[in-house]
């Protein structure tokens, strides 16, 4: 492999490291550093564009300082050691863009030892000479080599926020998104606890995510997707997904991610209505808890719809504007049917009609219903 002098390494530095003229690198005093890993414009790809408009939105937060870089050759360089965290946005499959097995290692390393990582949609393809601990970093990742053979679809979907209550995700609702989905990804390492999901042909695909590599903090988006089309809209332009990335980017970089939707302030009238329609709503849900559960001890739905329900029933009670008391006594009433659920799954697995996965995601739907009562709980008691 040539080696280019370091004259010409700093001049690489100058030219692929600096951000266009129409988006200046802002200062930010005691930021977290941001090396943001881009890949060029690809023919299908518009990796440059994305990178300006992600770095704004990263340095308008003002705690995050951000640059720019197309040459993976800094990661074998002891400049990686100023930065906090890698955002990782581009695929690399250009021959010129592959990342060497060194430049992988170093990036690893820069990972296990405690510092962030960002993947952002098409890093995410796994290229066949990766060394098998990237994987294992990422969790989940695009593959057409070994099985299962992912798919690709662009489209609209609905997101579903399945942890709200991770600093991520804090606040965040439910909501549609156009984008590139990677489904049946290929999973290695710890299994994949999805943030967020987008519903697709009656099943959640995970497309956000955290994981810990060593010391070291993970975030993978699946969605992402810029088309270059000089009128493509990028995504990260949806104020929610945008939000969600910027936020996680934040938490891999160990920094405070703060509430970003204050809660409205309602007229006395506009508060009863809105008190009133939730409740509304939380019984409607619970209807269907029940309607999904007798459908399916009929063989009429699978188990997955039944789960779905549980969950949007526990999201439902805890969206609920309620007294301390009502709202203890909704969670209990969540947590025996959430119990019910589980035991059910328990007894179709010895049946062989369900798989151990969905048993024990019903268990941990369990414990994270007694979790939100214990909060209600210590919430209820005076302190000393």
């Amino acid at each position: 492999m040539k080696r280019h002098p370091p004259t010409v390494l700093a001049l690489f530095g100058l030219i692929f490291c600096s951000p266009n003229a129409t988006v200046a690198q802002q200062n930010v005093k005691g930021g977290a550093k941001v090396l943001m890993l881009s890949g060029g414009q690809r023919n299908h790809h518009a990796y440059r564009r994305q990178a300006f408009l992600l770095q704004k939105s990263l340095e308008d937060t003002k705690q995050l300082e951000v640059t720019i870089c197309e040459d993976a050759a800094i990661l074998e360089t002891p400049g990686l050691a100023k930065y906090d965290l890698i955002v990782a946005m581009a695929d690399r499959r250009d021959p010129e863009f592959h990342l060497t097995e060194g430049q992988q290692r170093a990036l690893l390393q820069f990972v296990h030892d405690g510092k962030g990582f960002f993947s952002l949609h098409g890093f995410c393809c796994a290229e066949q000479h990766w060394l098998p601990e990237m994987r294992d970093m990422l969790g989940g990742v695009l593959s057409h080599v070994g099985q299962p053979d992912t798919k690709v679809k662009f489209g609209k979907y609905p997101m579903k926020i399945v942890e709200p209550g991770h600093p991520i995700t804090q606040g965040a609702s439910d909501f549609e998104h156009e984008d590139e989905l990677y489904y049946y990804l290929q999973t290695q390492g710890e299994p994949i606890k999805p943030l967020v999901v987008a519903m697709y042909e009656g099943k959640e695909w995970p497309v956000l995510w955290t994981r810990g590599y060593g010391k070291g903090k993970v975030c993978v988006s699946v969605f992402g997707h810029c088309g270059v089309q000089p009128k493509a809209k990028d995504p990260l332009e949806h104020e929610p997904f945008e939000r969600l990335v910027v936020r996680g980017v934040l938490w891999t970089a160990g920094r405070e991610v703060k509430q970003t939707e204050p809660k409205l302030q309602s007229s006395p009238d506009k508060a009863a209505e809105i008190k009133t329609l939730l409740k509304d709503r939380r019984e409607m849900i619970k209807r269907a808890l029940a309607i999904s559960l007798a459908q399916y001890k009929g063989g009429i739905v699978d188990f997955q719809s039944v789960f779905q329900a549980e969950r949007d029933f526990l999201r439902a009670t805890l969206d609920l504007d309620d007294s301390p008391e009502a709202h203890l006594a909704g969670l209990k009433e969540q947590l025996n049917m959430a119990q019910n659920l589980a035991k059910l799954a328990e007894e179709r697995l010895k049946s062989g009609s369900i798989s151990e996965v969905d048993v024990l995601r019903a268990q941990a739907g369990v414990l994270e219903v007694r979790i939100e009562l214990l909060r209600e709980e210590s919430k209820a008691k005076p302190s000393k």
